[in-house]
């Protein structure tokens, strides 16, 4: 095997995206009108589904519709062959496929796009570090039956953040970036994807557990100053904890959080929850998301007792997605 994408030569690559929620869906979907022979791994109803159906989508801010034909499979076996496996799913369900990406010894690149706290080393341990590229799918959404309602999920709007887990700058992540960007999916390379993976995770904790007290009425969260400003202060505290860590914090424009003032922050976090994106994308997802969410809060609790910082309102936010 390989360490890259593949063994042969030529450019048309063979992909499976393992996971047909609602992003292995749009991944997918997207990938279909690359150059390149996709398959989408999917089991029990959802497959069904698919076969009936294709993968429906609407776009939830235009409300165009538009559907995918993709090749289905229902297994990855351990003789077939693949250049390149995207996992697209939710980071609780991970370790679940991880022995059958395992006892196939074929696929040269397995890309894990999710949230993720704690890094390469689980996926390294099971199916070799030389395989592992971690990132993340910039879309979200949610299912309605067969559809999935969707936000900045079509062609040249899509990025997906794509990274070496020791932050080289290889062939195969070109290639693979290279992929990607056939399909109309924007890649984004940072210089430490692990990183900018642990910043999203402090990004989107606070606000989740600020939506979540209030049972994911997103409409009246945006109408709760004191649990905006909550998730601005957890925020914070979650930036602090990384900077004691010296973890750098990905994007750069998120280093300019505690130097700007609340009110500001308050705007524009009641303008994210006050927009269709909001509703789409971070609401729609928080409704099918919590069990991910407590996950992530535990394993960022263990990077919070390392660092020493006190982050008293991160941890009530916390309390609340774990209850």
């Amino acid at each position: 095997m390989a360490n890259g994408i593949g063994e042969e030569g030529g450019t048309r690559k063979k992909v499976l995206v393992y996971g047909a929620g609602v992003l292995g869906s749009i991944t997918a979907s997207l990938l279909a009108d690359s150059p390149h022979e996709v398959k989408l791994l999917a089991r029990g109803k959802r497959l069904e589904e698919l076969r009936e159906h294709g993968i429906h989508l609407e776009n939830g801010i235009t409300g165009a519709t538009r559907t995918a034909q993709v090749d289905l499979v229902e297994s990855l076996e351990p003789d077939d062959v693949y250049d390149l496996v995207l996992v697209v799913m939710q980071r609780s369900q991970v370790p679940s496929v991880l022995p059958t990406l395992a006892a196939n010894r074929h696929v040269p690149t397995v890309a894990f796009l999710g949230n993720n706290v704690t890094g390469a080393e689980e996926m390294a341990e099971v199916i070799g570090a030389e395989r592992v590229l971690l990132g993340f799918v910039g879309a979200g959404g949610y299912r309605e039956g067969h559809k999935i309602c969707h936000a900045l999920g079509e062609p040249g709007e899509m990025k997906v953040v794509l990274g070496e887990p020791d932050r080289r700058r290889t062939t195969r992540l070109e290639e693979v970036a290279a992929i990607l960007a056939s399909a109309g999916i924007q890649p984004d390379l940072p210089s430490d994807v692990d990183a900018w993976l642990k910043t999203h995770a402090v990004l989107v904790l606070p606000l989740g557990g600020a939506l979540y007290a209030v049972d994911g009425d997103i409409k009246t969260l945006a109408g709760r100053p004191d649990l905006i400003t909550a998730s601005i202060d957890g925020l914070r505290e979650g930036l602090r904890v990384l900077r004691a860590l010296r973890i750098p914090i990905l994007p750069w424009q998120l280093r300019l959080t505690p130097f700007l003032p609340n009110a500001l922050l308050r705007i524009k976090v009641k303008r994210t929850l006050t927009s269709r994106l909001g509703e789409v994308a971070l609401a729609g997802h928080a409704a099918v998301a919590r069990p991910e969410m407590a996950q992530l809060c535990r394993q960022l609790r263990v990077l919070i007792e390392q660092s020493g910082v006190a982050t008293p309102t991160l941890d009530h936010l916390f309390d609340i997605i774990e209850a």
